[in-house]
């Protein structure tokens, strides 16, 4: 890809530029318009406010390829989805902005702040037609690809330096990512996991997949990384920890274990909770309980499929 590199700005001062940036009354939002008719793209980052690889993907587009300049048409949004728990460096302040109630949307007098934010941020994302949800991960972890709702989008991934798709994933998972209500639910959405929350490897990761994104829709001049293979993990199940007594083995489960039917899961003071199947385990923390005790401790697989 070309681009022209200039003085890259920290996590901090990219979120202090977004904090500050007003969009229709929408505090985060930030609209960059090539004033000609094209696609109009979301570029959604800290839906999870501890995760910062999207801010630097925010930087790069805005100071490094001078989005505003080369824009060729169409219009791009850059949200920070979950803006208060960002600023204070939290995965969320009272819901997962990743697992929001099914009818989030219709949800009147809530007290939750990601639910007040998801109705404020609601006429922003109805706009969308594309988008692209940028996450990172607790443990390190190779970039993938989140491959949502029932189609894989390979045209909008071309030149994504990732190899891993993890699908079904959104049909599995407790609740619904902000992304479901992108385009009021119509808008073709990819998600990635960009590498370890704040590793650089992560915010460079992040920045290709933003560029090689609006390469692809034709919205800037350049070209993208050859095709990739694929190794798809198909989630099909989840486990849920029941009470506070339950714990997983801290260091068992690595990203993309191989695991055999029958092997401990977890442990408390009911029954011994089992791999049900054999597969591979994902999105394990590392830690004997998940981070939020009411979602998932880990995502179950089936056995990788190449292609």
């Amino acid at each position: 890809m070309n681009s022209t590199e200039s003085g890259h700005k920290t996590a901090s001062e990219v979120l202090e530029l977004m904090r500050a940036s007003v969009c229709d009354g929408v505090p985060g939002v930030m609209r960059i318009s090539s004033g000609r008719a094209g696609p109009i793209v979301g570029i959604t980052v800290c839906s999870h406010g501890n995760e910062p690889a999207g801010l630097t993907a925010v930087d790069h587009l805005l100071n490094t390829l001078r989005l505003s300049k080369i824009l060729l048409k169409g219009e791009v949004y850059l949200v920070v989805n979950d803006l208060q728990a960002a600023i204070e460096s939290k995965r969320f302040i009272s819901v997962d902005m990743n697992r929001l109630p099914a009818n989030a949307p219709r949800l009147e007098n809530s007290e939750a702040y990601e639910v007040k934010r998801t109705h404020e941020l609601l006429p922003i994302w109805s706009r969308f037609d594309i988008g692209l949800d940028i996450h990172s991960t607790t443990q390190d972890a190779p970039p993938m690809i989140i491959s949502l709702g029932p189609v894989f989008h390979a045209d909008l991934v071309k030149g994504f330096p990732i190899e891993i798709v993890i699908s079904n994933i959104d049909r599995v998972q407790r609740g619904k990512p902000a992304s479901a209500f992108y385009g009021t639910g119509a808008a073709q959405v990819v998600a990635i996991e960009a590498g370890q929350h704040n590793s650089n490897g992560a915010g460079r990761v992040a920045s290709v997949c933003a560029q090689a994104l609006l390469i692809n829709l034709g919205m800037l001049d350049g070209t993208v990384g050859a095709p990739v293979s694929y190794r798809e993990y198909k989630v099909v199940d989840s486990i849920v920890l029941p009470d506070d007594s339950y714990e997983t083995p801290a260091d068992a489960f690595p990203n993309f274990q191989r695991v055999e039917k029958g092997t401990l899961i977890a442990r408390g003071d009911g029954s011994d909770i089992l791999m049900p199947m054999d597969g591979h385990v994902i999105m394990h923390n590392g830690k004997a309980k998940p981070s939020d005790v009411l979602n998932e401790a880990l995502f179950i697989t089936e056995p990788v499929r190449q292609w």
